[in-house]
């Protein structure tokens, strides 16, 4: 039997194959329970170009261009649209027809929890880095913290205690001390809150890295405890002392 040849781009891989394997065209099988359960489902993600030594940026354009990628739950394909920019030279365009995009240097497919904000997919040779999501992917994703874990709470805070080395008395007691101490240098003004952002730099001084996503579910969670925290760009150092257990 003669090998399958690889996949030329156009069209779905799986009618390929079958078109190889059969004289006659046949269209590939699916899972009907999964359509029904999954039909319409989309998760929208933002997103930019990220220079990386193997992926570099093409232009100084390219830092300012901006995309909105969609993740088709029902069978695990991709689409990239440009959306226009103001005084740029930008137009919208569709960046990637809808199809299914395989990793780099792998015979596997980008699935829905290899997509989550801080995530980096590379695409026909460029690299991605999910910015930001709408509130019903977020919403999506919290609803099935097995499979996405960085929307899960608990599993967040566990994270963070972790990567900081919590565990014993002094140890919670010096891990206290020095997150205190960076909580204040991130708060000039004396607010006695952080931005989301500060907040991702902090743990990262402080030797955590649980990314952006991770960051936005522990300050949801911390803000969810704090009901007089109007601004929910922000969370209370307090309150992270407290989520964490060292307060």
């Amino acid at each position: 039997r003669r090998p399958i040849p690889p996949h030329n781009i156009f069209g779905r891989e799986e009618d390929s194959q079958l078109n190889c394997e059969h004289l006659m065209p046949r269209r590939p099988m699916g899972n009907m329970r999964h359509f029904e359960a999954n039909d319409g489902k989309e998760m929208r993600f933002t997103a930019k170009f990220k220079d990386h030594a193997s992926y570099p940026l093409k232009s100084d354009i390219d830092q300012h261009r901006t995309f909105i990628v969609t993740f088709f739950v029902v069978d695990g394909t991709v689409s990239i649209f440009e959306p226009p920019q103001r005084n740029s030279g930008i137009d919208s365009t569709k960046y990637l027809e809808r199809c299914r995009v395989k990793k780099p240097n792998a015979n596997l497919h980008y699935r829905m929890n290899d997509l989550f904000v801080g995530a980096n997919l590379v695409i026909h040779g460029r690299m991605f880095e999910l910015t930001d999501a709408d509130a019903y992917t977020f919403k999506f994703m919290a609803s099935d913290p097995q499979l996405f874990w960085r929307s899960d709470p608990q599993r967040v805070v566990q994270a963070v205690r972790s990567e900081l080395g919590l565990g014993s008395d002094q140890s919670n007691t010096e891990v206290a001390e020095t997150l205190r101490e960076e909580l204040i240098k991130a708060d000039p003004e004396g607010q006695g809150s952080v931005a989301m952002v500060a907040l991702e730099h902090v743990l990262e001084r402080c030797g955590c890295f649980i990314g952006p996503q991770g960051i936005i579910t522990l300050g949801q969670y911390i803000n969810a405890h704090m009901p007089d925290q109007v601004d929910q760009a922000r969370v209370r150092a307090e309150g992270v002392l407290r989520a964490l257990g060292l307060n």
